[in-house]
């Protein structure tokens, strides 16, 4: 796994401009994802990697990329808040709003991945975590206990724009109050990600490979991640 980046950081392509096929890598020694539909290899030839953490701001689809990714691969466990939400919803009557009980599915959502970290990885199967990924502290926590157990860590980024990320938010029935706070770091994070991934994912001998990519092609790009050989 590579220990550095690129001297020249690779060009900028705005999430809306992005081509079919394109995710942007931003590690030496990228995911290489050019063909669309086939298994991924490192291009290190280390393997394939057992986590995949998915972050991005509030709406930019990242449960439904995880779901329509994951959703038929047996091997593929996933964690995600909405497994909370729909559990609580199912047993809570139904004028409960969501803001009521929200604090309970983060807290929930933060347990299990916790838990599941902690357990480390299984002999043929792959896990993949829903995290926003714009809180510093969380995300270092998160890379750190995947560390010490043993997980081989790939982030993947979803970049979209603010009215996207908006509107996803109101086709769910559910916006965000602190998006403001997720995307204002969000646009801190994603020059640094860019320009010195380092900042983002500290280098040294456990520096995991960051890719960004689109919206449109999140679930495609998560599922050869799955299906990695």
């Amino acid at each position: 796994m590579p220990t550095g980046h690129d001297q020249t950081p690779p060009r900028v392509v705005a999430a809306s401009h992005l081509p079919p096929t394109l995710v942007v890598p931003v590690r030496r020694a990228p995911i290489e994802v050019s063909a669309p539909g086939r298994p991924v290899r490192s291009a290190a030839g280390s393997g394939f990697y057992d986590l995949v953490l998915v972050g991005g701001v509030p709406g930019a689809g990242k449960t439904t990329a995880i779901a329509q990714a994951t959703d038929d691969l047996a091997h593929v466990g996933s964690i995600d808040p909405e497994h909370v939400s729909w559990w609580l919803r199912r047993r809570l009557p139904a004028r409960v709003p969501y803001r009521a009980y929200r604090w309970i599915v983060h807290l929930g959502h933060t347990l299990r991945v916790l838990l599941h970290l902690l357990n480390g990885p299984v002999a043929g199967r792959r896990l993949v975590i829903h995290d926003p990924g714009t809180r510093s502290g969380r995300r270092r926590l998160f890379l750190g206990l995947a560390h010490l157990a043993g997980w081989r860590t790939v982030l993947l980024y979803v970049d979209v724009d603010r009215p996207a990320a908006r509107a996803g938010q109101v086709r769910r029935g559910r916006v965000v109050r602190s998006f403001d706070a997720h995307w204002q770091n969000w646009q801190r994070i994603r020059p640094v990600l860019m320009a010195a991934p380092d900042r983002i994912v500290p280098a040294g001998a456990h520096a995991e490979p960051v890719i960004l990519t689109d919206r449109a092609n999140a679930a495609d790009v998560l599922r050869r991640l799955c299906l990695a050989a």
